[in-house]
């Protein structure tokens, strides 16, 4: 990773990880200095102009993030709050700076344009081309934009890129970029953005045509229903016709109908101002194909522990294959396509707690040991906007339950990182978010690199006091589950960091192991809420004879659980179960298996 840094110091960059392979001459090269971050900053924000862009098209909203791209790596000075839910706003205080609130968000544009050489122009007729802009915007120092918004504006046109790619061909147009663009990116992060996002149109009028409410899910209630759809055809027309409908459903649903598009298609603006500060290139190419090729070629241009920081495209099977293809070129996935402000957030100081949490005292003793972890602590915008929310839950603290939260909010979100560690109660265990420092699949990293990761991983647990993973591995080759850590990979984890204990993705719960001296259980992951949860682990351990201490990592779904959740329950589980927090349970479980 020495090699690789290269964010400018003349920018007010402070300058990510590893360090750069720099040569210090004088007073500097005899003294030691510390490990520079993985995920730069920009230096602590003093006053913010602070502006609410909730109600703004993307275009305008692509326009401002790209503009705070390039003031905030300056010095931090715009802060934006994206939507109704004001995630960002219960953020702001934190930062400790002084705020100014504007309530006409565009004139921020005129009051930092001297900050801007002008516009790199997108193509509407190109969704890619967004992304291009936004690579150039960083390049440039300049803001993406329309040609109707950069004359509205008075920005002079620093690139025009309307006419420059065909719109069918995605591959050329990244191919472009890389060849063109990438030598004079950084090198040290990679950004994967989806160009575009579909939103919903406001005061569209549908007409229910069926729903089903029962929580069927066994397909029993599935048919074929026809529905008349003549009546929106004759509004839309404006005339007579018939337009008869067949579907075919099945389980829960809600069928409807409208006659005006409910949704239209817009720049995608999150996490741009990270990308255009740190001047990295961005693109987004679905990890399958000829765009999976390209997406090997680049992976393979940066060096080990690289951060791709974004997320994929097609959902579930984009996030198995894209985070599989990262891991075989020794790159770590950073999800933060929708964590906002992150110029600001990485330079806010706060105390980070080193310390690892004192272990409530627990006797073995033969019962059933449950611990309780909500997922998706490796995406830092989960940690920033749905955790927040039900982390602020009043029933949290009632029962044991472990967080997962990524390690590395040290360097890209202290505040947020140590808030949870301050507002934690003596129930509440933060462990690290699959599978470290940055989401991945260690048993596809090659051989010789996989030790980088374990060190970069060690390094941010002792810096954040934790000492145990929840951690993901590729899939079978057939696709039907996963492949259990093997001993080279737990002993990597066991040399190089503190960890105490793995949780595993896993699903079924009937994985537990003990390679290298150091226990990894597989997760159990019921479906529904608390009485089915319950239901489900009263069938799971029939057959226990009672004779030994039986454990249980129960996954708990962080979108559709809150604390809440958790207590109804810790209310619904009597003898032999007994809820734990991790540190206990790992505890416990070495004593079992050391027995």
């Amino acid at each position: 990773m020495v090699s690789r840094r290269s964010f400018l110091q003349a920018n007010g960059v402070v300058l990510a990880a590893g360090g750069l392979g720099l040569t210090l001459q004088g007073p500097a090269a005899a003294r030691t200095r510390p490990a520079a971050p993985l995920l730069p900053n920009f230096g602590r924000p003093t006053h913010l102009d602070f502006a609410d862009l909730t109600t703004l098209h993307g275009n305008d909203q692509l326009l401002l993030t790209t503009l705070q791209g390039v003031v905030n790596r300056r010095r931090p000075r715009l802060y934006f709050n994206y939507d109704a839910a004001a995630y960002d706003q219960r953020w702001l205080a934190g930062t400790g700076a002084a705020v100014t609130r504007h309530d006409q968000p565009l004139d921020l544009v005129a009051r930092y344009r001297a900050e801007v050489r002008g516009a790199i122009l997108h193509d509407p007729d190109v969704p890619d081309s967004v992304n291009v802009a936004t690579t150039l915007a960083g390049l440039e120092d300049a803001v993406a934009a329309t040609a109707e918004q950069a004359a509205a504006h008075g920005l002079r046109t620093v690139v025009d890129l309307r006419g420059r790619f065909d719109p069918a061909d995605v591959l050329a147009t990244y191919r472009w970029q890389l060849d063109h663009l990438f030598p004079r990116c950084t090198h040290a992060l990679l950004a994967g953005l989806p160009p575009t996002r579909t939103v919903r149109v406001d005061g569209v009028r549908w007409r229910e045509l069926a729903r089903e409410t029962e929580r069927v899910r066994d397909a029993s209630n599935r048919a074929v229903r026809a529905f008349d759809l003549s009546q929106e055809l004759a509004t839309a027309q404006d005339g007579a016709g018939q337009l008869l409908v067949e579907v075919d459903l099945w389980n829960q649903y809600l069928v409807t109908a409208a006659t005006t598009a409910p949704t239209r298609v817009e720049p995608f603006p999150y996490f741009r101002d990270y990308a255009v500060a740190t001047r990295a290139m961005v693109f987004w190419l679905p990890p399958s194909g000829g765009t999976g090729e390209l997406l090997d070629e680049i992976f393979g241009r940066v060096e080990p522990t690289t951060p791709y920081a974004g997320w994929f495209s097609n959902d579930v099977a984009g996030e198995w294959g894209g985070v599989d293809r990262a891991s075989q070129h020794a790159v770590e996935v950073v999800p933060a396509d929708y964590y906002m402000n992150a110029t600001v957030h990485a330079g806010v100081p706060a105390r980070i707690s080193d310390r690892v949490r004192p272990r409530p005292p627990a006797r073995l003793r033969d019962r059933v040991y449950l611990t309780l972890t909500f997922g998706e602590g490796d995406n830092i915008q989960y940690c920033q906007r749905r955790m927040r929310e039900i982390w602020d839950d009043p029933e949290r603290g009632g029962v044991p339950v472990n967080w997962t939260v990524s390690p590395l909010l040290a360097d890209i979100g202290p505040a947020l990182l140590a808030y949870y560690q301050r507002t934690a109660t003596a129930a509440d265990l933060l462990v690290a978010g699959p599978s470290g420092a940055g989401y991945t699949y260690p048993g596809s990293w090659p051989a010789a690199a996989l030790a980088a990761y374990t060190r970069l991983s060690g390094r941010f647990l002792r810096r954040t006091g934790m000492d145990l993973v929840y951690a993901y591995n590729h899939r079978k080759p057939e696709g039907d589950g996963w492949v259990a850590f093997d001993e080279r990979i737990v002993a990597a984890y066991r040399r190089d960091t503190p960890v105490r204990g793995i949780i595993q993705s896993w699903e079924t719960g009937d994985l537990l192991i003990d390679p290298a001296g150091l226990p990894v259980i597989g997760n159990f992951s019921p479906q529904g809420k608390a009485q089915e949860y319950r239901d489900t682990l009263v069938r799971r351990i029939e057959g226990w004879d009672g004779s030994e201490p039986l454990f249980i990592a129960g996954a708990v779904n962080a979108w559709s659980w809150t604390p809440s959740d958790v207590a109804e329950l810790g209310g619904l589980l009597a003898d032999p179960f007994e809820i734990v927090r991790g540190d206990t349970f790992f505890a416990l479980l070495r004593e079992h298996l050391s027995a």
